[in-house]
């Protein structure tokens, strides 16, 4: 019975192994950050950070650094208005960090720019997925 049962739990670990498969970790080029990359996404380099997106291309975002040398309501202006982005909301949190959610050409993308000691970090994230999208942008971590 034991040997069954040990045969059924490998036999559904196998077909359920992408499930089950850790995320791969992305570093940063500079080595600012890490992300965890999910089952089902890819992740590519560009400057100053990294873009990821879903295996069906309906879900992307970037994760980018730069000096902190504007504020962040003017980052995220600029980014919203390089995508010819229409604003539907706007919200500042105490910390300097700036969310504006926009659509584009009719996709929702969300920009936030947060400061972070000498450095802002912008995301921007497009598609219907945000929540996983944010989940996703939970597992930064600085590289030290």
């Amino acid at each position: 019975m034991k040997t069954i049962v040990s045969s059924l739990i490998l036999a559904l670990s196998l077909l359920c192994g992408q499930a089950f498969a850790a995320p791969q970790v992305f570093t940063s080029p500079a080595g600012k950050f890490s992300i965890d990359v999910p089952a089902g996404w890819t992740a590519k380099a560009v400057d100053n950070g990294c873009q990821l997106t879903d295996a069906k291309g309906e879900n992307s975002m970037s994760l980018q650094y730069r000096k902190a040398d504007v504020e962040p309501k003017a980052l995220a202006k600029a980014v919203v208005e390089g995508m010819n982005g229409k604003l539907k909301k706007e919200t500042a949190e105490k910390d300097g960090t700036v969310c504006m959610v926009c659509d584009v050409d009719g996709t929702q993308v969300m920009v936030v720019v947060a400061p972070v000691e000498d450095i802002l970090t912008c995301a921007i994230l497009g598609g219907s997925d945000t929540q996983n999208m944010l989940k996703i942008l939970q597992t930064v971590e600085e590289v030290k």
